[in-house]
């Protein structure tokens, strides 16, 4: 077949021609007019400016998303799933008496230390140096959380009717400074390790003593196997379902008080804890149902929860105290974080029987997460560098804060206090740094710890326990004594003591999701969606900007090649293509297509229009006022209908 070229026609300049052709071959909206001839100037202005203003328009709104994103990258949404309470830990429940030394034990040591000056003259001597470490202790103890009576400076007495012998301590080792800076940092370290340990032991109240009975998922279980000891801002407290604190601080094996918790523990419990890592707060049903530690709470309800009786030893409260009351002060917090009980902790007075029902918020992150920038993200995924805490294994928020102000007192005090997490070089705190670390801890709660622990973001996954609590007051019937054998094996009764139930109060939640608020697709579906709307823009459309920016191009502005071949059809001729204007006729023209000969006819300024298809020893057949458009789609046909 010989090829079909358009001879004549105006002469248009190629460029013109070109974006002509461009505007109208384009399929997006309202683009076509602006190339199409014979518009009047108005209407041309009218179709540039509305398809200028769309433009603009479609770029501010995706502009929009595109900010929208950078400034909030993360969204928290719900699952669309119920997550069971059995797969996530039951909280670690920390447990305080308000009292944090025993009378008799003050009271020993006040005496000895009498004693001990008196018959030395009051000069120093090593049995000396041991009694004040232990004043050091109390003083540094009873002092870390004043009550409010304390800080009013009032008159405080014992159970027993005694006097303040914390404000005495403190004022004797304030006075005979002298004596006391005999004692080098080292050698009171050392001392301080010896003699506090067992001290503590012997003189806080003992986990044995204050809780008497446990149940769990309406069972009986031995307390002594579940809670050990634990020091905090608020003394020692007992701590129920928490990763060991040397497992927790990464403390070495052969310290001494990483074999005493070792042996609080029963068996199985410090391999399993050392297997837990943070992936492990959430897991499948059939993992929990064989994971021993940390405790799951199968199903929600008080049977199924953590039950227990506990005994304030109201005869053995002491001038120590963190508060004026009688009782304990109980938290619940997540496994892996150390507790804040002397913020957040919750009272529960004597002589009640409470109920705290403990709902879990559960928030976790796509695993993608990690590729946000983490100012952006706001939170540290367990993989981050930054979450890399010097004291503590795993991160938590909780965790990070507690090793920052530790930092700061020992910046500043050049000491911790006993209660925070420190390494083998730091000394703890005497009486002579009890004020600078007490200015330290009213700083930072006044101006907030985000203020100076800025570093301490969220976790990622993470789960919060919040404490809802009621109280019904114990029968007289009821709160009158309950036998018991004491941490001394000896038999005691215990009054006002209460019965406390700890439970998740629900069987599933919802879980929360930190997740990305766009990803790629999102992107493009939300700019594609907005440039549709505006412009009709598509893919196709980005599609057709290449073809025409390179292989439409390139077919336009080429030379022209002309065809000498011979044709080779018998009965064949070169189709004539004839338009009149008024009585003027455009040359003969080869066209490659009819349908390119339609679509340059369609565009061309004519008066009026005769289509005459015209093969070369054919007579034109009678006119037809609508062409016969198979007709013209086929080239070998030999007479064509044309439009008058």
């Amino acid at each position: 077949m010989e090829k079909v070229r358009i001879v004549g026609g105006e002469s248009r300049k190629k460029v013109g021609g070109f974006f002509t052709k461009i505007f109208i071959d384009s399929n997006l909206h309202g683009v076509k007019y602006l190339g199409l001839p014979n518009r009047h100037i108005v209407e041309r202005l009218f179709w540039w400016l509305s398809v200028l203003a769309c433009l603009a328009y479609s770029f501010y709104l995706v502009a929009e998303v595109v900010r929208k994103y950078n400034e909030n990258p993360i969204i928290i949404s719900f699952q669309p799933k119920e997550t069971s309470v059995a797969q996530i830990p039951f909280p670690a429940v920390t447990i305080c008496n308000v009292n944090i030394l025993k009378t008799t034990a003050m009271r020993e040591v006040f005496d000895n230390l009498n004693f001990t000056l008196v018959n030395g003259n009051y000069t120093y001597s090593l049995a000396l140096e041991e009694y004040i470490v232990l004043s050091e202790y109390l003083s540094h103890h009873c002092l870390a959380a004043p009550s409010f009576r304390r800080l009013l400076q009032e008159t405080l007495i014992d159970a027993n009717g005694d006097n303040d012998f914390v404000d005495i301590l403190n004022e004797f080792l304030l006075l005979n400074y002298v004596i006391t800076d005999r004692i080098s940092a080292d050698a009171f370290e050392e001392l301080y390790k010896e003699k506090t340990i067992n001290f503590s032991r012997y003189a806080a109240p003992h986990c044995e003593d204050m809780i008497l009975r446990c149940m769990w998922e309406n069972q009986f279980i031995l307390c002594k196997d579940f809670f050990f000891p634990i020091a905090t801002q608020h003394g020692v407290c007992c701590v129920f379902n928490m990763m060991p604190r040397f497992i927790l601080k990464n403390l070495s094996i052969n310290e001494t008080r990483v074999k005493r918790e070792m042996d609080d523990l029963p068996d199985g419990a410090v391999k399993q804890w050392k297997k837990f890592k943070e992936k492990d707060l959430i897991q499948t049903l059939k993992k929990s149902y064989r994971t021993k530690y940390p405790k799951h709470q199968k199903t929600g309800g008080k049977p199924y929860g953590l039950s227990i009786l506990i005994n304030p030893e109201v005869e053995m409260y002491s001038t120590c105290t963190t508060n004026d009351a009688w009782g304990f002060k109980m938290l619940a917090h997540s496994p892996i974080s150390f507790p804040s009980i002397m913020e957040y902790g919750a009272a529960v007075p004597p002589n009640s029987e409470v109920f705290i029902q403990v709902e879990p918020d559960v928030i976790t992150a796509e695993s993608n997460l990690k590729s946000v920038n983490l100012k952006k993200r706001a939170c540290y995924m367990s993989t981050d560098p930054e979450a890399k805490l010097q004291t503590y294994k795993i991160y938590t928020a909780d965790n990070c804060k507690d090793e920052c102000i530790a930092a700061i007192t020992y910046e500043r005090c050049k000491c911790v206090r006993y209660f925070m997490p420190r390494n083998s070089s730091q000394k703890m705190c005497g009486s002579k740094h009890l004020d600078c670390a007490e200015k330290v801890r009213m700083e930072v709660g006044s101006l907030g710890k985000a203020s100076y622990c800025s570093r301490c973001l969220p976790s990622c996954n993470e789960i919060i326990y919040k404490m809802q609590m009621s109280h019904f007051p114990l029968r007289k019937s009821a709160a009158s004594v309950f036998q018991y054998n004491t941490s001394l094996e000896d038999i005691k009764l215990a009054s006002n003591y209460s019965i406390v139930h700890i439970f998740l109060g629900t069987d599933s939640l919802y879980a929360k999701e930190r997740k990305r608020l766009y990803v790629w697709a999102d992107m493009l579906a939300s700019a594609g969606g907005i440039l549709s709307l505006t412009l009709g823009f598509s893919i196709i459309s980005l599609i057709e900007v290449f073809y025409f920016c390179t292989l439409r191009a390139w077919l336009h502005f080429r030379p022209e090649v002309k065809d000498l071949r011979p044709t080779s059809c018998s009965n064949s001729g070169v189709v004539k293509l004839s338009v009149t204007f008024g009585r003027k006729t455009t040359s003969q023209i080869q066209n490659d297509s009819l349908t390119n000969y339609y679509n340059w006819l369609s565009t061309s300024p004519v008066a009026t229009k005769q289509l005459a298809v015209e093969p070369a020893n054919s007579s034109i057949k009678k006119h037809h006022k609508i062409p016969d458009f198979n007709l013209l789609a086929n080239p070998t046909q030999t007479v064509y209908p044309y439009v008058a």
